[in-house]
């Protein structure tokens, strides 16, 4: 009988101790999540929306940065035209400056991818354009590229091409040629207003702008 009930006993402690086992084996796979996941977790479900509306505009910044690459009227700088819409108007949706002024284009900079005199290369870059495209960038008013995020967009690839030096292609670099040949010594932001904009994702210093575009389509839906 005391044998039986050893054996039983016995058994009994070893299904515990196997079931005690697994369960805190279930327990530490139930807790390994990824990074993005425990960010997710971490952020708000606002702030993740928020997020979400920043990385819609990044991704149309983005697509319209690669068209006008695909012209072929200079090197390939979509990622550095990108960055500069995020650091200028954090990809639109800060639209202080223009709908539709993705790059912030200014006059004086608009007139100056129009100065053939100054820069004798834009002839060709304009006939590039035109059979690419069919924009006769010559006949272009600064209302035009104002209002056509595309036609911003070449604008401030022929803006880049008319200034001296090769584009970095690291991130602290093109904060200091953006500095010194786009923003200029006189305009707001410096270089690590260009680094925090675009850390990461290019997602988190333009939240609160992504807030603002979803208030806005809330308020027009009630």
């Amino acid at each position: 009988m005391q044998t039986t009930f050893g054996c039983i006993f016995t058994i009994f402690t070893s299904i515990f101790i196997v079931f005690y086992w697994n369960s805190h084996i279930f327990i530490n796979m139930k807790i390994i999540i990824t990074e993005n996941q425990l960010k997710k977790i971490l952020l708000s479900e606002s702030e993740q929306e928020w997020k979400d509306k920043v990385k819609e505009f990044k991704k149309e910044v983005s697509e319209i940065s690669k068209r006008v690459d695909n012209i072929g009227i200079g090197s390939s700088v979509a990622t550095f035209l990108t960055r500069i819409s995020a650091t200028e108007s954090c990809y639109g949706l800060n639209k202080s400056n223009g709908k539709n002024n993705i790059y912030q284009v200014d006059k004086t900079a608009f007139d100056d991818t129009q100065n053939t005199k100054s820069h004798p290369g834009l002839v060709d870059k304009f006939k590039k354009i035109e059979s690419k495209t069919g924009i006769v960038w010559s006949g272009e008013t600064y209302s035009d590229i104002r209002n056509d995020k595309f036609k911003n967009g070449i604008a401030a690839r022929l803006l880049l091409g008319n200034k001296p030096g090769k584009i970095p292609s690291d991130l602290k670099g093109q904060a200091s040629y953006w500095k010194k040949h786009y923003n200029s010594s006189s305009g707001k932001g410096g270089e690590q207003d260009f680094i925090d904009k675009n850390e990461g994702e290019g997602l988190e210093h333009c939240k609160f702008y992504g807030k603002n575009e979803i208030d806005k389509t809330k308020k027009k839906k009630t």
